[in-house]
């Protein structure tokens, strides 16, 4: 298993990439960042090789990529620009591309969220087109798109691994597959049986925090993870946890929490 953090969540700086936590992350021993696409496509082709040089010096990959879309760019609906999404898409993904990437996770629930006068079944059907889009371009960037179940107060479209997981068959793409964020697991009461159901060719990625405020876990006894890393294990996932939490202080946090997931993976 490969551990990883997330550092839009902890973000400080104005392009909201985190970058400022680079070295500290490899200092305490994560295997990998992940990086925001809304931050990396905000930044001048200057300011990103300047990312690519922290990594390098900090020793640390980015292998996962978070934060799709951002906000004020619709998936669906009639603000929907499409050229405008494809064009961003091949700018975005061949950044995460010349990182290293591997995966880059779909959540972006502001922009995919079915706005009101459109019917969630036509908002099903243009995200699903869409989608096959993207998994072209990033089949030629050899990336994988994952699609994330989100909480309802977070998307009004696709909250659990089933849902997920349809709209990514639907989609017939090899490039097309779903990820599982703990956070948004559980606010949706989901089972653990929904990740037993699933395979490791279409479950590719799991992002983790807290349940209760979606800050990086520690040592305190409010929660037991042991059923949701057990259900992982028992469809053989060996991959990335990723931590998608915000923090207090980062350092402290962050190497804590680490320490707790190592143990708990087993």
């Amino acid at each position: 298993m490969r551990y990883g953090c997330c550092l839009s969540m902890v973000a400080e700086g104005p392009d909201k990439t985190g970058r400022e936590f680079i070295h500290e992350a490899a200092r305490i021993g994560y295997d990998y960042i992940e990086l925001p696409l809304s931050g990396l496509g905000s930044l001048s082709e200057d300011e990103f090789y300047e990312v690519r040089k922290q990594m390098k010096d900090a020793g640390i990959t980015c292998e996962a990529c978070n934060n799709f879309f951002p906000a004020g760019m619709s998936l669906v609906g009639p603000r929907r620009r499409e050229e405008e999404i494809l064009e961003y898409t091949e700018l975005v993904l061949g950044r995460a591309e010349r990182l290293g990437a591997e995966y880059v996770g779909l959540g972006s629930g502001v922009s995919r969220n079915v706005p009101e006068g459109v019917a969630l079944d036509e908002g099903y059907r243009q995200l699903t087109g869409l989608l096959r889009q993207l998994g072209r371009i990033a089949k030629r960037k050899g990336i994988t798109i994952l699609i994330e179940p989100l909480r309802k107060k977070e998307s009004n479209l696709i909250h659990t691994l089933t849902e997920a997981r349809q709209l990514a068959e639907d989609t017939g793409s090899g490039n097309v597959k779903i990820l599982v964020d703990y956070y948004h697991f559980c606010a949706e009461k989901e089972s653990a049986a929904h990740i037993t159901a699933q395979s490791t060719d279409m479950l590719r990625h799991v992002h983790f925090a807290r349940p209760d405020n979606r800050y990086y876990p520690t040592g305190e006894a409010h929660c037991s993870y042991e059923e949701f890393f057990h259900a992982l294990k028992s469809i053989g996932y060996d991959s990335r946890i990723s931590f998608e939490a915000y923090a207090n202080n980062f350092s402290r946090d962050a190497e804590e929490a680490l320490g707790l997931i190592k143990a708990s993976v087993g």
